[in-house]
């Protein structure tokens, strides 16, 4: 009787578990990502786009350059932005994002996740799931994401909407 019991505990416990990831609404998360780091949540009806530029690293500037403490003069953390006049010289942004990089490691791909007010963060999904994707093609879906704000946000499960 006893094995009866923790088997049928064991598996209401795992039909509990596998329902544990949160559904957030996408302004939600991009007017606060960090507070959903480390967590896995999904992101209901994003629309997103399997890009063939995924190899190399790509670059997103903040919108102010940064300021070097001490010194008056905006940096540009990037060579694409090098020939762009600064985006403002009296202004120091102190509190500006740095530059996020995202380069996907072996065996993954980035993801470009259109999110409300120009969302820059980095989305990357394994090689063989973003097969099932089109390439270039805007596709509305539902992605499972594991979130780390300082790296890089790994989608774990899409779900390709009609």
């Amino acid at each position: 009787m006893k094995k009866i019991i923790f088997f049928v505990f064991l598996f209401l416990s795992s039909l509990t578990a596998s329902k544990a990831q949160v559904v957030v609404d996408v302004n939600d998360f991009v007017s606060n990502p960090s507070k959903f780091n480390g967590k896995t949540i999904v992101l209901q009806g994003v629309i997103a786009k399997r890009s063939s530029s995924n190899s190399g690293t790509s670059g997103v500037t903040p919108s102010v350059g940064l300021t070097n403490p001490g010194t008056g003069n905006p940096t540009n953390p990037s060579s694409s932005v090098r020939n762009q006049p600064p985006a403002n010289n009296t202004a120091t942004n102190a509190n500006a994002n740095p530059m996020v990089r995202c380069s996907a490691p072996k065996n993954w791909e980035r993801l470009e996740v259109q999110l409300p007010n120009n969302y820059d963060g980095c989305f990357v999904i394994f090689n063989k799931m973003a097969n099932t994707i089109p390439m270039n093609k805007d596709v509305r879906m539902d992605i499972s994401v594991k979130v780390d704000t300082r790296f890089m946000h790994r989608v774990t499960k899409i779900k390709v909407l009609p």
